[in-house]
């Protein structure tokens, strides 16, 4: 009977076996895994390290048997060492056969650190990584070197590395802005400036939470961490590493920035049987609580208005197991709508100057103008209503909508609030430019392939009947071209792949980090692997590990003539809430665009064509994970 033996790759090379790579056989296809995108023309390619299947599949998070080679495929050497999926820049995270972790400068085809540590997080945007040993911890530079005089304490269990049960920080800790927590002894600490190689603030708290960077900051604001110094907390600014006001707060919740000025949000006091738990609203910047610190309220957060004045907060208590909530506005000190006047479980802003109130006695919405208070909808079961901006992208379009997503169905509103169309039945209610003419897809019933056009001039006027518009017939009227920073708006083009290819592929790309957890890594390779969905995961998606968002950056060796397009896939429910595209030009970097608030998970941005040689997409996610910046493919023509 015929015998049948696998050789692995190994074996093979052992004995000289292995097959170089050819245009015949791509290097991607003799093996499992790789990892790619540095400046130098090399990558690392073997065998996939896999988790375990706990029912959802086996997830790669490394690499084993590594092989060092070229973009060619040819094999320059073998590895001695396993290599994690996360790289920075051009270091390599190698792990030695005793589980030690070290720095591998692929380019430079050098060690910069040795496999000595337990654990090295992932480098922050800032540049520095943190190092642990089972008692002790330090930082590393972009060089893999040291940079406090001496190593600090900790008393971590390693083994349980998810969880600090002193400093908060977890197991990616990063710095923010060069500051990291420290400790001598592991029990006080205090914060280290990585930058200017020295004490911000000397240990003396039981322990430091990092800013958790919630809403939207500038690069110079400073940042605030929490402390905790027995049953109390408070914050310290980390400008001057002093406390930024007196331990009185219980607990601190979050620190948010909102309106352009930083709170503390909290408890003053523990919840008593019949009476709120006095939550309050510190304003660090003038030193005072939004609310009376004898107030008794369950709940405070502000309603994200869109820059708009006035900064307006939600603020509930809990009348018999529900809660009621109000309106309050900080600038006058006084509540629009009292918290007895609303049974409801939350205010949400919409667009503009709306909002939705929420009821939970019948699960019912309604819209309402916070300008005069004017009710714009009727309380809807089950409704849904979504706040869709038509504004979009810093163009003057004067439009925003309202979305039942339960019925899919749109409302159209002008200036004032002016209703222009109502009940459209379709999937998308962005209308776009056409001879002057703002021009909607409509369906009008149900049934989907049924579409119509309806036109609307400059004056929000409806030209010729609804549902019966031909745009070049009757276009004359000028609607004004959106600008964005330096050139004009131009509407996308989704057919441009028949003429144009996409160059993201061909690009290095450079990202601030990396976000790995348990399951793998977001690798950035998945930016340009062809795959458009939106599904999270690691699979297809990349994810910047920062406190603040992140960015990614492609670049050419030679500027790309002619560029004139990009298109960016959101991960599905953790959207590209806001963003900016930068591209460097031969006169130097301009913005194509700077966007808050985004609503889409596709973005698309087209532009007069342009010599370019770097593109830039940086910015953060949604409200329920903003940290991150997650994009699941990115296409450049």
């Amino acid at each position: 009977m015929q015998q049948k033996y696998w050789l692995s790759m190994g074996l093979m090379m052992s004995f000289g076996l292995a097959p170089l790579a050819s245009a015949a056989n791509p290097v991607e296809n003799e093996f499992e895994t790789s990892l790619s995108g540095f400046s130098c023309d090399r990558q690392i390619v073997g065998d996939a390290i896999k988790t375990a299947n706990d029912g959802g599949g086996r997830m790669s998070i490394g690499i084993d048997n590594a092989r060092i080679v070229n973009q060619a495929g040819v094999i320059i050497r073998p590895l001695s060492y396993d290599v994690r999926l996360e790289r920075y820049k051009d270091l390599v995270f190698i792990t030695d056969q005793n589980q030690k972790i070290g720095l591998l400068d692929l380019c430079d085809d050098a060690i910069v650190t040795a496999p000595k540590f337990d654990q090295i997080s992932g480098f922050s945007s800032d540049g520095f990584a943190i190092a642990f040993t089972p008692t002790e911890f330090t930082a590393l530079d972009a060089s893999g070197a040291e940079i406090p005089p001496r190593r600090f304490k900790h008393q971590f269990t390693l083994s349980t590395f998810n969880a600090f049960p002193k400093a908060g920080w977890g197991d990616s800790w990063k710095s923010q802005r060069g500051l990291i927590p420290f400790s001598w002894d592991g029990e006080s600490w205090g914060l280290y400036d990585l930058n200017g190689r020295t004490i911000r603030t000397e240990p003396q708290f039981e322990a430091i939470y990092p800013d958790r960077r919630y809403g939207g900051l500038r690069d110079d604001d400073p940042l605030y961490f929490k402390v905790v110094d027995g049953d109390k907390q408070s914050f310290i600014d980390s400008s001057t590493g002093t406390l930024a006001l007196p331990f009185i707060f219980v607990e601190i919740d979050k620190i948010v920035a909102f309106g352009g000025k930083r709170y503390g949000l909290g408890s003053l006091g523990p919840k008593v049987v019949g009476r709120g738990k006095r939550i309050n609203a510190y304003d660090i910047a003038n030193n005072r609580f939004l609310l009376p610190l004898d107030s008794e309220f369950d709940q405070i957060r502000p309603i994200d208005s869109y820059g708009l004045s006035p900064r307006l907060w939600a603020v509930g208590r809990y009348i018999q197991d529900q809660m009621s909530l109000g309106l309050f506005e900080e600038d006058s000190g006084n509540f629009l709508i009292p918290p007895a006047a609303f049974q409801g479980d939350r205010i949400q802003w919409l667009r503009d100057d709306l909002f939705i109130f929420s009821r939970i006695n019948d699960r019912s919405s309604a819209v309402f103008s916070a300008t005069d208070g004017a009710q714009l909808t009727g309380y809807d079961q089950g409704s849904g209503y979504q706040g869709l901006s038509l504004a979009k992208n810093g163009a003057s379009v004067p439009f925003h909508v309202l979305h039942n997503k339960m019925h899919n169905t749109f409302w159209i509103y002008g200036s004032q609030h002016t209703l222009i169309l109502e009940g459209i039945t379709g999937d998308d209610p962005e209308p776009r430019i056409e001879n002057g003419l703002f021009v909607f897809t409509e369906r009008p019933s149900r049934k989907r392939y049924e579409q119509r056009t309806t036109c609307l001039n400059s004056d929000y006027q409806i030209v010729g009947n609804r549902f019966d518009c031909n745009p070049e017939l009757v276009g004359t009227s000028s609607v004004p071209q959106p600008e964005f920073g330096w050139v004009a708006s131009l509407p996308c083009d989704h057919k441009m792949f028949n003429r144009k290819k996409n160059i993201a592929a061909q690009a290095h790309i450079d990202v601030s980090s990396t976000y790995c957890d348990s399951t793998g890594c977001y690798d950035e390779r998945s930016l340009v692997d062809g795959d458009r969905s939106d599904e999270v995961g690691f699979a297809t998606s990349w994810a910047s590990d920062g406190q603040d968002g992140g960015f990614v950056e492609f670049s050419w060796r030679r500027p790309y003539q002619g560029m004139e397009q990009i298109y960016f896939v959101g991960s599905w429910q953790k959207r590209v809430e806001n963003y900016k595209i930068e591209v460097s030009t031969v006169s130097g970097w301009k913005t194509v665009a700077d966007v808050q608030k985004n609503d889409d998970n596709k973005v698309c941005h087209r532009f007069p064509p342009t010599d370019v040689s770097v593109v830039r997409i940086s910015g953060t996610g949604s409200d329920d994970d903003s940290r991150r910046l997650r994009l699941n493919e990115v296409v450049i023509r």
